[in-house]
């Protein structure tokens, strides 16, 4: 479960966060949505430790990790992260990529760590591509063993952060068409996204953040039908026209 408490995050004189309070259960999938700038980034950072709050609590599992001396390389194992570039090492193969982790983290053996990796790229669409360099790789196909990396990791909460938004609408496809397969898996998804219609039909909850602070955060029927914020109203006008 992760669960946050009135978090606050500025930067200077800068209030990115402003009281963020909300909470995800296990299986659940939340897609934030609202316009660039409003936060969205820096709210999945500061809830896999790469960014420390100001102010409230984010409590994983039962624990702040906020909290003085928080593990939090033991936190990042648990929440994944997927952000818009791939971030893949250019001199590793996609194999040495998604083995790396588990290899110097997990401890895994090489033989283990290779039996992973193969599962994962199957998972993925892959498995033909395991030798091949991120060079050689289309852009979805990129992100896409950018996804099996960070499930090598075995978390129990994967963060998304616009993991399509610089790709082509056929390799958002291949991505999203991946990302639905995690729904199976029953473990917590939080996704910053641009897609609308992904977001309508993959998403349990959708939450509209809007300078800093969740102004609505109800099922995908009841946010793009009949949103009770003229934010949130003025806001999918605008999708509509352009």
């Amino acid at each position: 479960m992760i669960d946050l408490k009135r978090v606050k995050k500025s930067y200077k004189s800068l209030k990115v966060l402003n009281d963020i309070s909300f909470s995800v259960n296990e299986g659940e999938i939340v897609a934030i949505i609202g316009t660039s700038g409003c936060g969205k980034t820096t709210l999945l950072k500061c809830i896999n430790g790469l960014e420390k709050i100001d102010d409230g609590e984010i409590i994983i599992n039962g624990e702040n990790i906020n909290r003085k001396n928080f593990n939090l390389s033991k936190l990042r194992e648990n929440i994944g992260i997927v952000f818009q570039q791939f971030n893949l090492f250019p001199h590793m193969t996609v194999k040495q990529n998604i083995t790396l982790a588990p290899l110097k983290v997990k401890k895994m053996s090489q033989n283990e760590a290779e039996i992973l990796a193969m599962m994962l790229l199957e998972k993925v669409g892959l498995l033909s591509k395991m030798d091949s360099y991120p060079h050689e790789l289309s852009g979805g196909q990129a992100q896409r063993v950018a996804i099996a990396r960070t499930l090598a990791m075995k978390p129990k909460a994967i963060l998304f952060d616009e993991p399509t938004s610089a790709l082509d609408p056929h390799m958002k496809m291949e991505v999203l068409d991946v990302i639905k397969k995690l729904k199976d898996d029953k473990m917590i998804i939080i996704m910053v996204t641009h897609e609308m219609k992904f977001a309508k039909e993959f998403a349990d909850r959708v939450m509209f953040l809007h300078n800093g602070q969740i102004i609505e955060d109800d099922i995908p029927e009841n946010l793009f039908n009949s949103p009770k914020s003229q934010v949130v109203r003025d806001f999918l006008k605008k999708l509509e026209e352009d």
